[in-house]
């Protein structure tokens, strides 16, 4: 566009952005590169670290003798003399077209001997076509953004220039505003605006990422923020149908949910076999999501069974997701007895562990009595009501419950593929759950029993269990505080 070429129009939209790669041409057998950035020429040795042209080069030299006070005396402040690399010097000596042989002594003397004379002849020769093949290069790349880009690319590539065609040049065409996307926070148009004496607001866009924001700018103060006002009731608008669909959304997955609980429930108790409960299960525990859920946030449980002992015992644990905490759960065989000690321990304060002492010093030794599990003991239609105790850590800092294990929580299995149950900690109080299982055994069943393996390994449930005890509270505290 012609009038982009006037004096008014460059003093208003500046320098062109540079995105086009830099011109490299072969000078004298040595590699070079140009690029304009900010109206400034990048001239530049490839071969030496992409050494660029200084033409201020006496800064550079090192004194030959210190500097004197008045009265002849050596100063105690001596000039700061940037240093730099051989391979530096010896893009300097290049670009005045001098020999780059020798040491850094030599190229030292050879460019103060040359004196601050700039480039030689045949590189300024070279630069000036290498800065005119760029500018050729650039401009016809931004034309071509220009042409098929829309007006947020434009935005974001040269606000000057959007600005100033959409809003300067044509003042009398009817446009009073001009809304863009950006996605700095807006920093640039803004500053821009600003400097143009264009009024600009912004505002941020429903579900936006980081950064992104809506602008709107324009010549008349009024008809910006009369554009603004009607953004706003859009933006409420679609927030308020955005909430709604939500709702629905949920509230057709919590009926589908319960539809599936209660199926699950209804054919379990019709179930006389022994019952595998092992594996994933979906939770729904709606105090939890809707304090600290969002989005597709959902809890979840994984039963996994230890390996048995010689005697056929196991263990029974499962880690869980609860949003807002995370954790293991070890169930307690509903026929023995906690031990009396297990039940009446004292908390040891942090002052009790040493630095030395190892993580789990404090549950080794014979797995407690109640915590074993012979097969007639585990889930089945006539052992349905169990309690578990838990350890784990909320998920916001990931601080480590301490004494979490004391709560003695509950645990019904409905059926195979129902259960329901009470979860007790000081974060939430007590709160109600129900789950229903991802897959039923016949489904498992139709895995390699590879698979099946992995997926029952994926968790080492016993060391879960140790490394959420007081001493690693300890040591995660002084981590985060140092002391």
């Amino acid at each position: 566009m012609e009038v982009l070429h006037t004096d008014m129009a460059k003093k208003d939209i500046g320098a062109p952005p540079s995105i086009s790669p830099p011109v490299c041409n072969s000078i004298s057998g040595r590699q070079y590169s140009c690029l304009v950035r900010n109206a400034e020429v990048q001239f530049s040795d490839e071969a030496n670290d992409h050494t660029q042209y200084e033409a201020d080069i006496d800064r550079y030299l090192p004194l030959l003798t210190p500097k004197l006070t008045k009265a002849g005396k050596i100063a105690v402040r001596q000039p700061h003399i940037p240093k730099q690399s051989v391979k530096w010097w010896k893009a300097q000596c290049g670009f005045r077209s001098l020999s780059v042989s020798g040491n850094l002594r030599d190229l030292q003397d050879r460019i103060r001997e040359h004196g601050n004379g700039g480039l030689s002849k045949t590189m300024e020769e070279a630069c000036k076509k290498m800065e005119k093949d760029y500018v050729i290069n650039n401009n016809r790349a931004i034309e071509e953004i220009w042409i098929r880009g829309d007006k947020n690319e434009k935005a974001k590539l040269w606000p000057e220039r959007l600005l100033y065609e959409s809003l300067v040049v044509h003042s009398g065409s009817g446009r009073e505003t001009l809304v863009v996307e950006v996605d700095d926070w807006g920093e640039t148009i803004e500053n821009v605006s600003r400097q143009m004496k264009i009024h600009c607001e912004m505002r941020k866009m429903p579900d936006y990422k980081t950064g992104q924001r809506l602008v709107v700018v324009g010549l008349n103060e009024q008809s910006v923020r009369s554009k603004i006002a009607e953004m706003d009731r859009d933006i409420g608008r679609s927030v308020l149908r955005a909430r709604r669909e939500q709702e629905l959304q949920e509230q057709e997955a919590q009926d589908d949910f319960d539809r599936r609980f209660n199926l699950a429930q209804s054919e379990g108790r019709r179930s006389k076999r022994e019952w595998n409960v092992s594996g994933e299960w979906k939770i729904s525990c709606p105090y939890m999501e809707e304090q600290w859920g969002s989005g597709d946030d959902r809890c979840r449980l994984k039963f996994v069974l230890t390996k048995p002992t010689g005697t056929g015992l196991v263990q029974m644990f499962a880690s869980f997701d609860f949003i807002a905490i995370t954790g293991i759960m070890r169930f307690i065989n509903p026929s023995a007895r906690e031990d009396a000690q297990e039940e009446g321990r004292k908390p040891r304060s942090c002052e009790d562990y040493s630095d030395n002492e190892s993580e789990d010093s404090y549950d080794h030794g014979p797995v407690p009595a109640h915590f074993l599990f012979p097969k007639a003991s585990l889930p089945s239609s006539s052992a349905r009501e169990f309690t578990f105790r838990w350890r784990g850590e909320e998920t916001g800092e990931g601080e480590i419950q301490l004494y979490s294990d004391q709560e003695l929580c509950s645990m019904t299995f409905e059926s195979p593929n129902a259960l329901s149950g009470v979860f007790i900690s000081d974060l939430t109080g007590e709160v109600e759950f129900k789950g229903i299982r991802q897959e039923s055994e016949t489904e498992t069943k139709r895995r390699g029993p590879q698979e099946r393996r992995e997926a029952a390994d994926s968790l080492d449930p016993s060391y879960a269990w140790r490394s959420r005890n007081e001493a690693a509270y300890e040591r995660a505290r002084k981590g985060r505080w140092g002391k």
